[in-house]
C-alpha cells in the first residue's frame, strides 16, 4: 500500500546510487512525494562518496553493479557512519557473500514503489 498523506516519511537525507538515470530519477521521485530530501541519483562509486563527505546522509538505497565498479565500496563507508542502507539489484542469481552485508536488505528489480516505501520506512 502507498503511504497516504497521514503516513508520510519524516524528511530522511537518503541518497540514491543508481547508474540507469532513469531508474533512479523515478525513485528521487517516488521518495520525495513522501517528503524525502533526495541526494542523487549519483552513478558511480566516486559521485557516492563525494556525497557522504560532503553532504548529510541518513540513509542509502545502493545498487550493486555500477557500470565496471560494485557499490560495496560505499557500503563500507556507510557501515563506518553508522548509516544505514539498502542493496538493489537487476541481477538474479547476485547473493551477498560478504559477512559484513548479509544483513542488509537485497531487493531485486524491478522494485515496486510499494516495496521500496517499506524499505524506507525502516530507516526511521
Amino acid at each position: 500500500m502507498i503511504a497516504s498523506s497521514n503516513e508520510i516519511v519524516e524528511a530522511t537525507r537518503t541518497l540514491i546510487v543508481e547508474d540507469s538515470y532513469l531508474l533512479g530519477l523515478q525513485m528521487k521521485m517516488d521518495l520525495e512525494s513522501l517528503g524525502m530530501v533526495i541526494h542523487g541519483p549519483v552513478p558511480n562509486v566516486q559521485r557516492a562518496m563525494d556525497v557522504i563527505e560532503k553532504e548529510e546522509v541518513d540513509a542509502a538505497i545502493l545498487d550493486i553493479n555500477l557500470g565496471n565498479e560494485t557499490s560495496f565500496p560505499i557500503a563500507l563507508a556507510l557501515m563506518k557512519r553508522n548509516i544505514p542502507f539498502i542493496f538493489i539489484t537487476g541481477y538474479d542469481d547476485l547473493i551477498l557473500d560478504n559477512n559484513d552485508f548479509r544483513d542488509h536488505e537485497l531487493l531485486r528489480k524491478p522494485i515496486r514503489v510499494e516495496t521500496l516505501y517499506n524499505a524506507v520506512r525502516k530507516f526511521n
